[in-house]
């Protein structure tokens, strides 16, 4: 898959999730159809990754007579922010004055930035992700965050607030 690398993450990433199969009614009948909806979250080095996976589809489909198609019914591009823009400035400060630590700046997996902060970003509203806790567990069964990291989170995002408000 084409890609431009990110400064900002040790390794690509592209992750497939969300694949189901809709197939025959009953398990002695050949289905006339099968659907394969996936959902695809890539990292900002990927590029659209349309034309990459109508090509596996193909290779998939081989010389059989069977009708292939793929739609893509949405479309946003991962995201990258630049560490000295003044959005992950005014989080590096806020997080500084809260803990006393300075935070590592890093990228994100695509899972947990893909929707909201890159909705946002693609408004041209300049945005990161920032939280305390621990990033492993984010949308897993046993996901879950400290009162204190919780509390600690809202209290960067408030002088966050404060800082970009005074800015503009």
């Amino acid at each position: 898959m084409a890609s431009n690398r990110d400064p900002l993450l040790d390794h690509d990433i592209l992750t497939l999730n969300g694949v189901e199969f809709h197939r025959r009614k009953a398990w002695s009948t050949i289905p006339s159809r099968c659907e394969i909806t996936v959902t695809c979250r890539y990292s900002p080095e990927h590029i659209d990754p349309s034309e990459e996976i109508s090509r596996m589809v193909e290779e998939f489909r081989g010389s059989e007579d069977v009708r292939v198609e793929v739609e893509v019914i949405a479309y946003r591009p991962g995201m990258s922010m630049p560490t000295d823009s003044e959005v992950v400035q005014a989080i590096r400060r806020a997080a500084l004055e809260v803990r006393g630590l300075e935070p590592t700046v890093t990228g994100t997996p695509v899972g947990i930035s893909w929707g909201f902060t890159n909705l946002v970003n693609s408004l041209g509203i300049p945005t990161a992700c920032f939280g305390y806790g621990c990033v492993d567990r984010h949308h897993s069964i046993n996901e879950r965050m400290s009162i204190g990291d919780l509390k600690d989170t809202a209290k960067v995002f408030a002088l966050v607030y404060i800082d970009l408000l005074k800015a503009s």
